[in-house]
């Protein structure tokens, strides 16, 4: 249920008084497992906490970590008793990748040495002060103007096109442009480029369309829509 995920008020009789218990989603990076199985009440549980930081709560918002994220995992193969995810939940993740089978050597490795390394405790790499550091460091990688106008022209061009039914809103254009600021980043680069933009366009974009004919989600139809807008669209230089 949602209060399950979202934590609700609960009587204090010592003081005579309701206290708001924070549930499982006041954390720094929240994983929901298969969340397309989950009740569409408690998907929607999700909505503001992803886009505003913050959690409503008897009149009162209890304001989240500014570290929070949510990491969601979806069965892609057997549909029984799932919801799939409403356009509005799908246009809050930033991306949406296919992790497909692993390779050789990773799949060996899972045959092998996976048992033993699943029981040691992982070494930290980063700290909350060093992950914020990052988000403040993408913040300041430079985005042309001329590159901005270059992403709101694809949005706008997939809002017209007759064989999409939902195009791109103007939050997938603002989250194209923070991906590209931290793949450059990622790349030893203080700009954004061309290349990054059209290297990301599928991740952060194909969930986010939804194409007029065809079953819904259908990422394929919505890839191949979406790569001949972009090739029909000039590139600045």
């Amino acid at each position: 249920m949602p209060a399950d995920i979202l934590g609700g008020s609960i009587y204090n009789a010592s003081e005579a008084k309701f206290t708001f218990s924070p549930g499982p989603i006041f954390t720094d990076f929240l994983l929901a497992d298969e969340i397309n199985r989950a009740p569409t009440r408690s998907q929607s549980a999700f909505l503001q906490a992803m886009e505003e930081g913050y959690v409503a709560a008897d009149g009162v918002n209890q304001p989240l970590s500014n570290l929070f994220t949510v990491i969601a995992t979806q069965n892609p193969i057997d549909f029984d008793s799932t919801n799939p995810l409403p356009e509005a939940q799908l246009d809050r993740f930033l991306t949406s990748i296919s992790l497909g089978y692993p390779d050789v050597d990773a799949e060996l490795h899972l045959l092998g040495e996976y048992s033993e390394a699943g029981t040691r405790d992982p070494e930290a790499i980063l700290d909350k002060a060093s992950v914020a550091a990052l988000r403040d460091a993408c913040d300041d990688v430079h985005l042309h103007a001329d590159l901005a106008r270059y992403i709101v022209t694809l949005a706008r061009a997939t809002r017209i096109e007759p064989n999409i039914k939902l195009g791109i809103s103007p939050r997938g254009s603002m989250h194209l442009a923070s991906a590209c600021k931290g793949y450059a980043l990622v790349k030893g680069r203080q700009q954004v480029i061309a290349e990054d933009i059209q290297q990301l366009i599928p991740s952060v974009w194909n969930h986010r369309l939804l194409p007029r004919h065809g079953r819904d989600n259908d990422n394929i139809q919505a890839h191949e829509l979406m790569q001949k807008i972009v090739a029909s669209v000039p590139v600045p230089r």
